[in-house]
């Protein structure tokens, strides 16, 4: 299996597991994961980061955003 390497990784992380399944199966996330970290933590494509945050705030999902360096 290849190993994939992100430059700007997008990582999603909730409380826990059952937040996560909640989320998973309510919105395009799944569609969008690149590898499961752990069951609250998925790594996901960064070109769809922003469509994914936009369908969870709308459905009223509270984020926090954290961004790195774009160096």
């Amino acid at each position: 299996m290849p190993t994939l390497l992100h430059i700007h990784p997008v990582i999603v992380q909730c409380a826990d597991a059952q937040l996560m399944q909640e989320i998973m199966s309510k919105s395009v996330l799944e569609k969008y994961v690149v590898k499961k970290i752990s069951d609250s933590i998925y790594l996901i494509d960064p070109e769809y980061a922003d469509k994914i945050f936009d369908q969870l705030e709308r459905k009223k999902y509270m984020l926090l955003k954290i961004q790195g360096d774009k160096e």
